[in-house]
């Protein structure tokens, strides 16, 4: 190999005491003292002042010579980057837990089966109903200006929709009551901007999906968890947090509650209503599954008993597997222009081509006409679902509150890890107890309509094989 000529070396020799730092910007660099330095000729010693030229590290005028650059773009080293360990430590927003980051990747997965998440299934039908409506959504795309229309709140018309909608609830509002976004969590994110700060108390029950909104968590609220009984949230830890509590703000999602399908009674309802109102606490209600219901409608919204103001109102399509998510916030004026203000500070724009979907599925029926539809193959789908669970995990599990809900939640007994189950069950998508509660080692969140029942079963005769060897071992 040909050896490099001697004012390449003296040229990387240089080039080394710039990017160290030995030659500071701005020092001046003598053809003839680099000359007499390196015992070589001025001949050399401009030669490799000119490749160190030629790679912006030096600069050369007639008034001041040649000179270590001062851009500091050109003096970064390979792998010399800024320190972002430090800098994403000090962000606004506290990273999730190693192992909640982990589930919520997964949940986006190619993993074979899904048996966790508000999801429908394909057996369910839930795409051929939102094709009965794209001729609706097609003719009104030919005759309107609605896909251009840009309102921050939402359509108007799809708003309007659900004003007409919501009074079969109990809920009177207008049109200008109504906020349009992109699905619970954005509801929820937008909320937590506009509202939530340090020092506030958020009391909420538990399990609970805001165990992993690290948002909720970055506002610097003090979180209180009220468990939960089979009637919903219990009352004695909720009166002492009332109590004790700065600003508070309830959050209930009384309807299948997620994850564990409990159901508010209406007794319970009314009791947290009735103490809310009498201590004026805000009252932030997740009413997401309201009409999937199974045997029999659930009680009124909270929000339909409001007369002051008191409660914020998410409602929201269910999600399915083919992304059709909308989901609207319910509250009065001086609130929603409040919620509108954050969303446009965030440039948070709604598809208008889902909301025009959704709005020809509510005027059309097509929307009730699935779930009324639909209802007694969930009720068959449930009662399967039960049957496949205690015949292989019974022996693994603590005796089951047979519901009719939207979700099961299944406790295993102590010596099972569920968070272990679930690291070895690479092909199953479900979600342990600690995504929703992280002292929670033992719980299963499952949903048997989010896939078919006969995947529902597979999932559940893996997740019994796993739980067999942790319980030998």
């Amino acid at each position: 190999m040909r050896e490099k000529s001697l004012y390449l070396k003296i040229a990387d020799h240089l080039r080394e005491l710039i990017l160290n730092g030995d030659l500071r910007p701005g020092t001046k660099l003598s053809q003839r003292i680099i000359a007499k330095q390196y015992n070589v000729s001025k001949k050399t010693a401009y030669d490799a002042l000119a490749v160190l030229e030629a790679e912006g590290l030096v600069a050369s005028s007639p008034r001041s010579g040649t000179i270590v650059s001062n851009n500091p773009w050109l003096l970064l080293k390979d792998g010399d980057t800024p320190d972002w360990k430090n800098y994403l430590e000090k962000g606004q927003q506290t990273p999730s837990k190693d192992k909640i980051f982990g589930l919520m990747t997964d949940l986006s997965s190619n993993r074979k089966i899904h048996v966790s998440g508000p999801r429908v299934g394909a057996d369910f039908g839930y795409a051929s109903v939102i094709s009965k409506a794209m001729p609706h959504v097609m003719k009104r795309l030919e005759k309107t200006n609605d896909l251009n229309q840009i309102n921050i709140k939402g359509l108007d018309s799809l708003r309007e929709t659900l004003s007409v909608r919501l009074e079969k609830y109990g809920i009177n509002v207008t049109a200008e009551e109504i906020l349009i976004t992109t699905g619970m969590s954005e509801s929820l994110a937008i909320i937590t901007r506009a509202f939530l700060c340090t020092g506030m108390t958020f009391i909420h029950d538990t399990p609970s999906l805001l165990n992993s909104m690290q948002l909720i968590h970055s506002s610097g609220v003090n979180i209180v968890r009220v468990p939960l009984d089979s009637y919903g949230m219990m009352i004695e830890p909720l009166t002492k947090a009332l109590k004790n509590s700065f600003l508070p703000i309830v959050y209930i999602n009384p309807a299948n509650q997620y994850p564990t399908g409990i159901s508010y009674s209406k007794t319970r309802r009314d009791k947290i209503m009735s103490m809310c109102t009498y201590a004026k606490v805000p009252v932030l209600e997740n009413d997401m599954l309201r009409e999937f219901w199974l045997d029999k409608p659930h009680p009124m919204p909270m929000k339909a008993f409001d007369k002051g103001g008191l409660v914020i109102y998410i409602g929201c399509t269910i999600g399915v597997n083919i992304g059709f998510k909308l989901s609207w916030i319910v509250a009065s004026r001086n609130i929603i222009r409040r919620l509108v203000d954050v969303k446009t500070q965030y440039d948070i724009n709604t598809n208008t081509f889902l909301q025009i979907t959704a709005d020809e599925l509510f005027k059309n029926g097509y929307y009730d006409e699935f779930i009324e539809n639909s209802r007694p193959l969930f009720l068959e789908t449930l009662e399967r679902a039960y049957a496949v669970i205690e015949k292989y995990l019974g022996a693994f599990i603590q005796p089951l509150q047979k519901r009719y809900s939207y979700y099961i939640w299944v406790t295993f007994v102590e010596s099972i890890d569920t968070i272990k189950i679930y690291e070895e069950c690479r092909d199953i998508m479900f979600l342990p107890g600690y995504f929703f509660d992280n002292t929670d080692l033992h719980g299963l969140h499952l949903a048997p309509f989010a896939d078919t029942i006969e995947n529902f079963e597979e999932a559940v005769k893996v997740i019994a094989s796993s739980a067999a060897k942790f319980m030998k071992s």
